[in-house]
């Protein structure tokens, strides 16, 4: 029998974490231990965590790989002893509960964390008044839930203030998929909304007095949120994709006319795509579109522009098209590399505790967010007063709103300049 080994998932990083490899006839375990190392503390020779005081927790993870080394043969030996075959799912079960201990009450329905999310789930997915969306947010906060926690076996009355910290920082420091074949880090903002997903999920399991405190409402878990470098596009480059020609790919073509739509009303593309001639009115000479917003559920009575009117024309009727959003975001860049919009735009990237600035061509920004924020910004520069222009949005609160529009650092200058004050 091969001795147990333990490599690091990203030996290039910063830090990583630590994986337990055993091979067993054949065939090899590779299981997680949870546990992240600044690399330089890593001895790869010894395959321990180096005795250096910069790291005082040294002791205690090379005391819990042992655990995992010893685990990793004792449960491959009972496999052989019980005459069964041995498995990578039975050998992960049996280290697992050998490294982690097995609940007193595994019985219980909800005293496990997975038994209580499973639940948890469960009962929203039952609530037909919750947008598919919705359900969706719920499914990913409980996988990454799960993810974290690792074991099967963790009671649900272990969890305390440490176990919500330790999620925050794994949010903060892993790598998720994000695209095709992509990984990369969550940025704060986005955190900031798994985070208060996650204290929903936490006062629910606190009201069944699953767990004993309220340490999950700490300010040491709130997230700070963070200024976005998200994109608008102004009324002359949109104006450059409305007289751009793509009759030779009808993909495109429509693709682009719907994003114009968004441009043109402010409206979420989930509302365009289900856009009908029904919601079409005329009062006094001029057309008006009536949606209900399917994120609010609020009905808005949208101004129809004649660029708008001309497009329902041509189509006759509303380019509808069956397309995921991802899709039309792909769509979207592709017509936007088309139109040329090369400008080299700042981003700025949240990585754990770095910001790390690149740039990136304009059209590889543009998303179909693009459109409705390119709709405020502009109505805003226009002198159209916010709380008109928030009736479209359905923004609730002026400085939200505020957050909402984008002007560049020039574009401010040059408005100043024309006033009084720089005369």
């Amino acid at each position: 029998m091969n001795q147990p080994k333990f490599n690091l998932k990203s030996p290039s990083e910063t830090e990583s974490l630590i994986y337990l490899i055993f091979r067993y006839e054949g065939r090899k375990l590779k299981l997680s231990t949870g546990l992240k190392v600044p690399t330089k503390f890593w001895n790869q020779n010894k395959m321990r965590v180096k005795n250096n005081s910069q790291f005082p927790k040294y002791a205690l993870y090379n005391q819990i790989l042992e655990k995992y080394s010893n685990a990793a043969k004792e449960s491959y030996l009972e496999l052989l002893n019980e005459e069964q075959n041995a498995t990578n799912g039975k050998l992960t079960k049996r280290i697992n509960e050998k490294v982690n201990g097995t609940p007193k009450n595994t019985n219980e329905k909800g005293n496990t964390l997975h038994s209580f999310l499973d639940q948890y789930l469960e009962n929203k997915k039952a609530d037909n008044t919750l947008r598919p969306k919705t359900i969706q947010n719920y499914e990913k906060i409980v996988r990454l839930i799960k993810l974290y926690e690792k074991s099967k076996h963790f009671n649900m009355s272990d969890i305390d203030e440490e176990f919500h910290l330790g999620f925050k920082q794994f949010l903060f420091n892993t790598k998720f998929k994000k695209g095709k074949n992509k990984k990369g880090h969550y940025q704060p903002n986005y955190i900031a909304r798994l985070i208060t997903s996650y204290r929903g999920i936490m006062d629910t399991a606190f009201s069944k007095k699953l767990i004993k405190d309220r340490s999950f409402t700490s300010k040491d878990l709130s997230v700070s949120t963070v200024e976005t470098d998200s994109i608008y596009l102004n009324e002359n480059e949109i104006e450059v994709l409305r007289q751009l020609d793509l009759s030779h790919n009808l993909r495109l073509e429509k693709a682009r006319d719907l994003f114009l739509i968004e441009c043109y009303t402010g409206l979420r593309y989930s509302d365009i795509e289900k856009l009908s001639m029904n919601q079409v009115s005329y009062q006094n000479g001029k057309a008006f579109l009536t949606v209900p917003t399917i994120k609010t559920n609020k009905n808005v009575v949208i101004p129809l522009r004649q660029y708008v009117i001309d497009i329902i024309n041509r189509y006759d009727g509303f380019p509808v098209e069956a397309i995921s959003p991802q899709k039309f975001n792909d769509y979207i860049k592709e017509v936007c590399q088309t139109a040329e919009m090369n400008d080299q735009v700042l981003v700025r990237k949240h990585i754990k505790s770095k910001v790390i600035p690149e740039y990136k061509p304009k059209w590889e920004l543009v998303t179909s967010h693009t459109g409705r924020r390119s709709f405020a910004t502009n109505a805003y520069l226009n002198g159209i007063p916010s709380i008109k222009i928030m009736k479209i949005t359905g923004h609730k609160k002026e400085s939200t709103f505020m957050k909402y529009i984008r002007i560049s650092e020039i574009e401010n200058a040059m408005d100043l300049a024309d006033s009084d004050f720089f005369q």
